[in-house]
């Protein structure tokens, strides 16, 4: 049991990765055999982005790397290799209005391979560079739910113009989206915004805007870059009898080497080299220039690039370290300083920070994927340190102190690693009772890492207070059959009602709004029910509690989801909205707490069987 579509750290995910794509090939570095896909294409594979709300690609059991993700892998090079068509005129005409890029790139893929494909990798349309593959029946433009998905999939395609975007290795060459990340909740909130209302929602495309430009994506924050050097110099324009000076000049230059090429995006030293030229020279020009009459413009650019400077050297110092464990630790703390420089700085996707995010994944997986055992329970025990710190706050809620007390408590039974997330009973010759596999790499950073943790310590919990069958079922055993559907009933509710509060909520921006969003429906979810996690774990069932699944399957659906991932995203939302800072008068932090408070006081007394 896991939350599904997220980064997943594997050996073969080593190396540099593609840009400009968004399905990553494992093989990607490796000579390109005869009948392969164009160069273009190969790029594109790596990251394959799924319908958020249907894609299930990470939903199968067993191990990370499959002959089924081979499989996988292939039926969407496949697909790749054939042109695919563009888009009809009308259709284009309409979606290049409503998210104002242009799109005669865009080649559409239908049909039987183009079905298979997708079906291959459990979505009802996926992304794949400038390519839009489809299920049969999805491409369907004349209807609403069919603009829907395509404005969400070509949301998918300007992403991919601006650079790499962040994926999950499925072990068979491919990568999928996390639907809770950046990138996901954008395509989202995009087609869902041109798509109701009919009004234009431009797509922030880095390489059609000029440096300096100020764009919306979405609901998202403004996007802010270092000034352009058009701006610069029409800031800085003298009179026909003024000398402009050559501490100005100085500046100019370095500018214009922070936004010329010769240096790839993820040269984290390189980036902060040309900053700090730039630094240099803006301090030089506040200090020798007798005039100063360019001061506010040099300070304002100081301002900007005084402060990235320094984390993108804290970047390139955390690549450089030798040691992994060293630099695994070094990278997480570098991530910080990135996203709270995003925050305080209002950046957005096409800022170089935002860009730094996910850059810096690599180096962080590849360190990770070097770690020996000990090393990876230790990295993880660093996240286990800071869910204690937040056990120990007086200053969270206490059923938030307590949850995490709970969970806590069975540190000592888990045997602890990285990997995709997923809670499981161990294997035969393990010590310990169960096994977690904890993510390293998330695109929320400590915030993301620390709910995910505290959602599979909940399954944990839920193992020992329920007890009930190999897939770790949220509530008590021998429930009567009325008594199973109206709990998932209440439960589907329950989480309607805190949809209701978190429509009306003023206090979380709107990506907190989105990530929150995202695991209420990871909860409810019909994809992710009894039927299924009794389907991948059969081989570990005996026949009679296999069969006991399917009948609490079709007792519950379609809300059988709650039976498994209820818990687990409530507790996951207490750590968001504490370390978010959200107060908690707030209405929905209030119904959260209360419904965790009985969540909590339900497993309590189960465990003490009661």
């Amino acid at each position: 049991m896991h939350e599904h579509r997220k980064r997943h750290e594997d050996p073969t995910a080593t190396g540099s990765r593609p840009r400009h794509t968004t399905a990553r090939a494992a093989e990607a570095q490796r000579p390109v055999p005869a009948g392969a896909p164009r160069p273009d294409a190969v790029a594109a594979l790596q990251r394959l982005i799924g319908n958020a709300a249907v894609g299930e690609l990470l939903g199968r059991a067993g191990a990370e790397r499959s002959e089924g993700a081979e499989q996988q892998s292939a039926a969407v090079r496949g697909v790749l290799r054939s042109p695919g068509r563009p888009l009809e005129d009308s259709v284009r005409g309409d979606m290049e209005a409503r998210l104002g890029s242009d799109f005669s790139d865009v080649r559409v893929h239908t049909g039987r391979a183009a079905h298979e494909s997708a079906a291959a990798v459990s979505a009802e349309a996926y992304t794949s560079g400038s390519h839009i593959v489809f299920r049969e029946g999805r491409y369907d433009p004349a209807s609403a739910a069919g603009r829907t998905v395509l404005a969400h999939e070509l949301t998918h395609v300007v992403q991919q113009r601006r650079g790499p975007v962040a994926g999950t290795d499925t072990g068979g060459g491919l990568a999928v989206s996390d639907p809770s990340d950046r990138f996901e909740r954008e395509a989202e909130r995009v087609a869902r915004r041109v798509t109701t209302d009919g009004a234009s929602e431009a797509v922030a495309d880095g390489p059609d805007r000029a440096p300096g430009a100020v764009a919306h994506a979405g609901a998202g924050l403004t996007v802010a870059r270092l000034m352009s050097v058009d701006d610069f110099q029409g800031r800085t324009t003298v009179g026909t009898f003024q000398k402009r000076g050559s501490s100005i000049d100085l500046v100019e230059r370095a500018l214009a080497e922070c936004h010329g090429g010769g240096a790839g995006a993820d040269d984290f030293a390189a980036r902060a080299d040309r900053l700090e030229n730039l630094v240099q020279a803006a301090e030089g020009y506040l200090t020798q220039s007798k005039s100063r009459r360019h001061g506010q413009v040099v300070q304002e650019l100081l301002d900007e690039c005084r402060p990235e400077a320094a984390i993108f050297r804290q970047l390139a110092n955390a690549v450089g370290l030798a040691n992994p464990l060293a630099k695994a630790r070094a990278l997480l703390t570098a991530q910080e300083a990135v996203l709270q420089r995003v925050q305080a700085a209002h950046l957005d996707f096409d800022s170089e920070l935002a860009k730094a995010n996910v850059h810096l994944q690599t180096p962080l997986l590849q360190a990770v994927n070097t770690l020996s055992d000990a090393e990876k329970s230790t990295l993880v025990g660093d996240d286990l340190d800071l869910l204690a710190g937040i056990q120990a706050d007086p200053g969270a809620p206490q059923v938030t102190r307590d949850t995490l007390g709970d969970l806590l408590a069975n540190r000592g039974i888990v045997n602890f690693t990285t990997g995709l997330p997923g809670t499981k009973l161990s294997e035969p010759g393990v010590a310990e009772k169960y096994t977690l596999r904890h993510m390293m790499a998330q695109p929320e950073g400590a915030t993301g890492r620390l709910g995910s943790l505290a959602h599979e310590l909940t399954h944990v919990d839920a193992g020992e207070s329920f007890d009930n069958t190999q897939i770790l079922l949220l509530l008590r055993q021998n429930l009567s059959d009325a008594e199973i559907t109206a709990l998932a009933k209440e439960r589907k509710a329950r989480v309607d009602d805190l949809r209701g509060l978190l429509a009306g909520d003023g206090t979380l921006t709107d990506d907190q709004k989105d990530l929150f969003a995202s695991k209420l429906r990871y909860a409810t979810d019909p994809s992710k029910g009894v039927g299924r996690y009794a389907a991948n774990f059969k081989s570990k069932l005996d026949a009679a509690t296999h069969q006991r699944l399917l009948e609490i399957e079709a007792l519950s659906a379609p809300n059988s989801s709650t039976l498994v991932e209820y818990d687990t995203v409530v507790t996951q939302l207490l750590v968001y909205l504490h370390r978010w800072g959200v107060p908690q008068t707030v209405p929905l932090y209030t119904a959260l707490t209360q419904l965790a408070t009985e969540l909590r006081n339900d497993r309590r007394a189960a465990a003490a069987g009661h």
